[in-house]
């Protein structure tokens, strides 16, 4: 007598590879917003990958998709090691540029207070930016900065001047004081500490990344 054939091992192996395929999918969506959630979803898929893979060829199906899960999966786990261990290089880097771009700024603060000394210090970054196409400079345009520095934003910092003030309370006196803070982003991504610099031009950090500056540049 014939034994009748069985399904369940079949149905199982197509399982396997289209389980893997949905992990990597869910993995790649997953990625941009928790690197580590999707690291651990792709490791998953992976390995339900290799195993649908093992047991789709003693059946001839299921193959497909289980290469292209493995095929995602390894992609997305090779995508995260390289974060992981790109990203503090590319934090130190960018410190490292926030405290050039904080002596540029404090250099055209200098500058802007020779040019218009009846307004003292530039008491927004705006007032040290402006296009050359845009006319003569101004003490509303000084034309000191390039126009990314001047808007706040380089190398994945933003920058603010803040803490004017003036010598007396007449509103007419020029600016004497200001401070300079540069805060990364993403705390953590694109830097990890925060930065200040003070009329003088000296530079002091917050290692959680704000702006309570309060030990000196190292």
């Amino acid at each position: 007598m014939n034994e009748a054939p069985t399904v369940g091992p079949t149905k199982r192996h197509n399982l396997l590879s289209w389980a893997s395929l949905g992990l990597a999918i869910v993995a790649l969506f997953v990625f941009g917003s928790a690197s580590v959630i999707a690291g651990l979803i792709a490791l998953a898929g992976l390995v339900t990958g290799i195993l649908g893979l093992s047991r789709a060829k003693a059946t001839q199906r299921g193959q497909i998709p289980s290469y292209a899960g493995i095929v995602i999966c390894c992609l997305i786990i090779l995508m995260l090691i390289s974060k992981l261990l790109l990203g503090p290089l590319k934090a130190h880097a960018n410190e490292s540029s926030a405290i050039y771009k904080l002596g540029l700024i404090s250099q055209a603060e200098a500058k802007y207070r020779s040019a218009y000394p009846a307004t003292g210090y530039a008491c927004s970054l705006s007032s040290l930016g402006g296009l050359d196409e845009s006319g003569s400079p101004s003490a509303e345009k000084a034309q000191l900065l390039p126009s990314n520095l001047a808007g706040g934003e380089g190398a994945g910092y933003t920058f603010e001047i803040v803490s004017c003030t003036k010598g007396t309370q007449n509103i007419a006196d020029p600016y004497i004081s200001y401070e300079i803070t540069a805060v990364p982003r993403e705390i953590g991504s694109t830097g990890e500490r925060g930065f200040c610099a003070d009329v003088q031009g000296t530079i002091t950090v917050d290692p959680s990344g704000g702006t309570n500056c309060t030990q000196p540049l190292k």
